[in-house]
């Protein structure tokens, strides 16, 4: 289950728009470890979210888990689109 080709796109630039992060500011982290922390902190922050009924913050911190588990897939050498077939 691949996704849909405007799914695959979706995954494409958010993998972009790391790399741009990570050639423009620096900014990375400096192991899987690291990304494995931020993914707890972004689960623990969209639960509050939810439990506070706030739909921006909700979205927000859905995009922020997507991001992250991006970047999980690029420190563990995964094809994150593979991974979904």
């Amino acid at each position: 289950m691949g996704g849909t080709k405007e799914e695959r796109e979706i995954i494409k630039s958010i993998i972009d728009y790391q790399n741009y992060l990570k050639n423009v500011y620096g900014f990375d982290w400096d192991s899987i470890s690291g990304v494995i922390n931020k993914l707890k902190e972004e689960i623990k922050e969209f639960e509050e979210a939810v439990k506070a009924k706030d739909d921006r913050k909700i979205k927000e911190e859905f995009g922020d888990i997507l991001i992250t588990i991006v970047n999980i897939s690029r420190f563990a050498n995964l094809d994150i689109i593979k991974s979904l077939e």
